[in-house]
C-alpha cells in the first residue's frame, strides 16, 4: 500500500484515465470528420461543395426566419389601432414579406439538399466501389483472399456498400447535413448572445453539445467494437437465409426435411446477433447520457426562468422574447439524436473497411512483393524450350504444413504431362503456382531459363489456358462463356465456333433457341440450363479458344469429371490430336484420362515420387500401379461395364 501522502494521486487516477479517454475520443471524432472531408473532396468535389453551401444557407435562413418572425410580432403589437396607411403598418408588411421569403427559401432548399445528398451519396459510393473492385480484380495473387482478417474487412465493406443507409456516400452526405445543423445552432447561439447576457446562449449551446458528444462517442465505440463481430454473425445468418431461399439446396432441403432445422438455425444465429448488439450497446452507452442530459435540463430550466422573469418585468420586449425562445430551442436541439449520426458513423465503418482491405491487399499481395524483383519483360510466347519446377516448396497463408516440399519437375514442352495422386497431394497447387495465383514459399519456376517471378503476371498468363476443376458457369451467352478464354481481344465468332467444335459442343449450342447467343441460364429470357457434362465441354471450349488466341500451355484440372464414360472415351480418342504441339498438363483421378499422356508423374506429400509412361509406371509396381489396379477393380465389379471400353484398364 502507498503512503498517506499518495492518496491524492490515487484518488485522481480514475479522473485522469477518464480525461485521457475523453481526449482520445475527441481526437477520434476529429479524425473521422477529416477522413470524410478528404473522401468527399477526392470523389465528388463539386457536388460536396454545393451541398455544404446549401446546408449552411439553410441554417442561416432558419435564424433569419426567427429574427423576422420575432420582429413581425413586435411590429404587429406596435401597429394595433394605427390603420393600414400608417408607418407601423408598413413595417408589419415588410416584416411579413421578410418572414415569408425566409420560409420560402427554407422550403425551396429542402428538396435541393435532399437531391444533392442523393447525388453525393451515389458519386462517392460509385468511386469507393470502383476502388474496391479495382483492388480486388487487379490483385494478381490469391493469398490475400485466403487471409481471414482481410476477408472480415471485405465482408464489412461489402455489407456497408450494399445497404443504402450505411455506405461511405451516406456518411459524407450525413456529415454535410450535420454541418447545416451545427451552423443553425451556432447562428442561434450567436443571436442569443446579442439578445441576452452571453452566458445564457453559451450555456444552452454547451448543454446541447455535451449531449451530442455523448451520442457521437457512444456510436463510435459501438461501431468500432461491433463491426467485425457482427459481420461474422451476419455472414452466418445470411448463409442460412440464402440456403433456404436459393435453388441449389432446395431439393435436399425438401427431401431430407431440413426446413424446420434450417429455420431454427437461422433464428438462433439472428437472435444471437441481436443479443450481442443489445449487450454491447448497454455496456457502451450505459449511464453516459445521464450527466449531460441533467446539465442540459438544469441549464434550460434556469434560462427559461430568467427569460420569463425578464419578460414579466418588462425588461425584454415581446419581439426579443419570441426570438429568444425560438433561438434557445434551436441552440439546444443540436443535442438531438439525428439519423445522420448513425449514417455517418456506420458509413465511415464501411469506408475504413474498404481502406483496410486495400492496405492489407497491398501489403500481402505476393505479386506486389515480387514486383520489386520483376523487370518488365515482353518476351515472345513461352515456353519454347523448357519449363521447370526447381526445389519448389509452398505453404498456404496461415497453414502449418508445406503443401509442396522441395518439389522438382520438368514439364515436357510441346508434349503432354499427366499428374496423379491422392487428394491433398498438391496437384492443383502446382497449377496455382504456374499461373502466378500464388508464389513459391521457396525455390523457383523457370520458363526457358527465366525465373517466372521476373515476368509480368498478366503478360505471362496470356501464355496459359486453364480450366480449373471448379470452373465458373457464367450466366451469360454461350458465345461469351467461350470467348472469355481471351476476353482482352474482340470477340471472334469463327474462333468461338472452332473452339466449340473441338470440345464437341457446337452441335448442341447451335440447336439452342438463339444459338450461340443463348444465355446459359433459365433465369433469362430464352435462356436454358444445360447439364454438368455439357458445361464441362463449354469450359473446354473456353480453354481451346485461349489456345487459338496464342496460349502455349493448356492446363486441364479434372477435364472429364462431369462426362459419362462414353463421352469421355469419345473426347480422349481425339485428345492427342486436339492438343498436338501444345504443352499440356492434365490433372485427373481417372486413369482413362491420363494414360495417353507422354509423361505421367505421381505426386505424394507435395513431392514427385515417380514418373514415366503409363506402361513403365505399371511395370515399376509403385504408387501409380496400386492406384490404377484399385480403380480397375472398382470398374470390374460393376455388372455390364466393359473394363476396356471404360478406359480404366487394359
Amino acid at each position: 500500500m502507498g503512503s498517506f501522502a499518495d492518496w491524492p494521486v490515487v484518488a485522481l487516477r480514475p479522473v485522469s484515465r477518464r480525461l485521457r479517454r475523453s481526449f482520445l475520443d475527441s481526437k477520434e471524432q476529429l479524425v473521422m470528420r477529416v477522413e470524410l472531408v478528404h473522401l468527399a473532396w477526392r470523389t465528388a468535389r463539386l457536388t460536396a461543395t454545393i451541398s455544404l453551401l446549401a446546408n449552411l444557407a439553410s441554417g442561416a435562413l432558419l435564424v433569419a426566419f426567427i429574427v423576422s418572425s420575432g420582429k413581425l410580432l413586435g411590429d404587429i403589437s406596435g401597429a394595433v389601432g394605427t390603420g393600414w396607411d400608417s408607418g407601423p403598418a408598413r413595417a408589419v408588411a415588410m416584416s411579413l414579406i421578410a418572414t415569408g421569403l425566409c420560409f420560402l427559401g427554407m422550403q425551396t432548399l429542402n428538396p435541393v439538399k435532399t437531391g444533392l445528398g442523393v447525388l453525393l451519396t451515389r458519386q462517392v459510393d460509385g468511386a469507393v466501389r470502383d476502388r474496391l473492385a479495382a483492388t480486388s480484380v487487379n490483385a494478381s495473387g490469391l493469398a490475400p483472399f485466403e487471409n481471414q482478417d482481410l476477408l472480415k474487412h471485405l465482408s464489412v465493406a461489402k455489407e456497408g456498400l450494399e445497404e443504402g443507409s450505411r455506405t461511405p456516400g451516406s456518411a459524407v452526405a450525413g456529415l454535410l447535413t450535420l454541418s447545416g445543423l451545427y451552423a443553425q445552432s451556432f447562428f442561434a447561439a450567436a443571436l442569443l448572445v446579442v439578445l441576452l447576457p452571453p452566458l445564457v446562449g453559451l450555456s444552452l449551446l454547451g448543454g446541447g453539445l455535451a449531449i451530442r458528444r455523448s451520442h457521437r462517442i457512444g456510436l463510435a465505440r459501438e461501431s468500432n467494437i461491433n463491426a467485425l463481430k457482427r459481420a461474422h454473425l451476419g455472414k452466418e445468418a445470411g448463409y442460412y437465409r440464402e440456403l433456404g431461399l436459393g435453388l441449389p439446396a432446395s431439393k435436399e432441403i425438401r427431401v431430407f426435411g431440413l426446413e424446420r432445422w434450417l429455420g431454427g438455425r437461422f433464428r438462433d444465429v439472428s437472435v444471437r446477433a441481436l443479443e450481442t448488439t443489445v449487450e454491447e450497446r448497454r455496456a457502451i452507452h450505459g449511464n453516459r447520457f445521464i450527466p449531460p442530459v441533467l446539465v442540459a435540463v438544469v441549464v434550460s430550466a434556469l434560462s427559461l426562468f430568467w427569460i420569463g422573469r425578464q419578460a414579466v418585468s418588462g425588461e425584454i420586449s415581446i419581439e426579443h422574447l419570441v426570438m429568444a425562445l425560438q433561438a434557445g430551442y434551436v441552440t439546444l436541439s443540436i443535442g438531438n439524436y439525428f439519423v445522420e449520426d448513425w449514417e455517418t458513423q456506420w458509413g465511415l465503418v464501411a469506408h475504413r473497411a474498404v481502406e483496410s482491405f486495400r492496405a492489407g491487399l497491398d501489403g500481402r499481395d505476393e505479386a506486389a512483393v515480387s514486383a520489386r524483383r520483376r523487370a518488365d519483360r515482353r518476351l515472345p510466347p513461352m515456353p519454347r524450350e523448357s519449363l521447370r519446377f526447381q526445389d519448389v516448396s509452398f505453404r498456404y497463408t496461415g497453414g502449418r504444413d508445406l503443401v509442396l516440399n522441395n518439389l522438382n519437375l520438368d514439364v515436357p514442352v510441346g508434349r503432354s504431362l499427366a499428374i496423379v495422386g491422392l487428394n491433398g497431394a498438391g496437384k492443383t497447387t502446382l497449377v496455382k503456382l504456374l499461373t502466378r495465383l500464388h508464389e513459391p514459399t521457396a525455390g523457383a519456376i523457370f520458363v526457358d531459363g527465366v525465373d517466372l517471378l521476373t515476368l509480368e503476371p498478366s503478360h505471362w498468363r496470356r501464355n496459359v489456358a486453364v480450366i480449373f476443376q471448379d470452373y465458373v458457369r457464367y450466366q451469360m451467352s454461350a458465345a461469351e462463356n467461350i470467348a472469355f478464354g481471351d476476353a482482352a481481344a474482340a470477340e471472334n465468332r469463327a474462333a468461338i465456333r472452332h473452339a466449340a467444335e473441338r470440345a464437341g459442343i457446337l452441335e448442341l449450342l447451335d440447336g439452342l433457341p438463339r444459338g450461340l447467343d443463348t444465355p446459359l441460364s433459365s433465369a433469362y429470357r430464352d435462356g436454358v440450363d444445360i447439364s454438368g457434362g455439357q458445361w464441362q465441354r463449354v469450359a473446354l471450349a473456353r480453354a481451346f479458344y485461349a489456345v487459338d488466341a496464342g496460349a502455349k500451355i493448356l492446363i486441364l484440372d479434372e477435364p472429364t469429371a462431369s462426362l459419362d464414360i462414353r463421352s469421355e472415351a469419345a473426347l480422349l480418342d481425339h485428345f492427342i490430336d486436339l492438343t498436338k504441339g501444345l504443352t499440356t498438363i492434365v490433372i485427373s483421378h481417372r486413369f482413362a484420362t491420363v494414360r495417353k499422356a507422354d509423361r505421367i508423374v505421381t505426386v505424394e506429400a507435395g513431392t514427385v515420387i515417380e514418373q514415366g509412361t503409363h506402361e513403365s509406371l505399371l511395370a515399376a509396381g509403385g504408387q501409380y500401379q496400386k492406384l490404377f489396379e484399385l480403380q480397375a477393380e472398382r470398374f470390374a465389379s460393376v455388372p455390364g461395364v466393359d473394363r476396356r471400353r471404360s478406359g480404366e484398364a487394359e
